[in-house]
């Protein structure tokens, strides 16, 4: 930039929340304001706070996707303050402002009681991380393509979502995991201890049908991984997928 130039961003004091632009506020009638405890730092909010595109709805913006905190007030008068609440995923850190603060206002219906048989902190250890991984196993178990034996592949298996997913496979014991992540040599001992049975590389695209061998995947990456999942997945099998790190495009026939 010119030495003259004018900064591209600028640092307001504010008093209050309300003194927030107006475009960063929520519509009256629900908004619950919340001191936030603890937050996680998911893959949205490191992409954030690089300033990538494809998260955020603009920037400015601050970001954390998950908290878990006291409530100080609510309008809708849905939570009564020092209830204690959680929030996972949305649109908190990416349309608007998100937890990495000390308070954060959001939608009265976004927001969820902390469960008794957790601590704040137990609560932001599973995160939307943690959310997402349950969610994964529940729709395979429900679509029918997990029994005890069935071979169950998890891509991304050092991220979040893929090393909770294989841990809460092998809570529930299911016996044949196989994770796939990029970093087998640094992570192969700790995703064997988390019940991994087999650990492989990560999986590139290559024919659009390979030879069958998974009953069922668990896929956070997208992209090219998600192609050579779906190639090498056994007839009447199932994906569930979350996550496009691996980028938006599917290039599979």
């Amino acid at each position: 930039e010119a030495k003259d130039a004018p900064p591209r961003h600028q640092v307001a004091e504010v008093q209050s929340l309300d003194d927030l632009p107006a475009e960063r506020q929520l519509p009256a009638g629900g908004r619950t304001t919340v001191r936030i405890q603890f937050s996680t730092l998911n893959y949205k909010d490191g992409m954030v706070l690089q300033g990538q595109p494809g998260v955020a709805k603009s920037f400015p913006i601050v970001p954390g996707i998950d908290f878990v905190g006291t409530v100080e007030a609510c309008e809708a008068g849905k939570w009564q303050p020092g209830q204690q609440v959680l929030l996972t995923g949305n649109y908190a850190g990416q349309h608007i402002h998100g937890a990495y603060a000390e308070l954060c206002r959001v939608p009265a219906e976004w927001l969820v009681p902390k469960p008794d048989s957790l601590s704040p902190e137990e609560t932001m250890l599973i995160g939307t991380a943690g959310f997402t991984a349950m969610q994964s196993i529940i729709w395979l178990e429900r679509a029918g393509k997990l029994k005890p034996d069935s071979t169950l592949l998890v891509t991304g298996a050092s991220g979040g979502v893929g090393s909770t997913a294989v841990a809460i496979a092998h809570h529930l014991g299911y016996k044949n995991i196989v994770a796939s992540t990029g970093r087998v040599e640094e992570n192969q001992e700790l995703l064997r201890k988390l019940g991994a049975t087999e650990v492989i590389g990560r999986l590139e695209a290559g024919r659009p049908l390979d030879a069958e061998r998974y009953d069922a995947a668990i896929d956070t990456v997208g992209g090219s991984t998600l192609a050579a999942v779906l190639s090498q997945l056994k007839y009447g099998g199932a994906v569930a997928c979350s996550g496009v790190a691996g980028g938006p495009k599917l290039p599979a026939s």
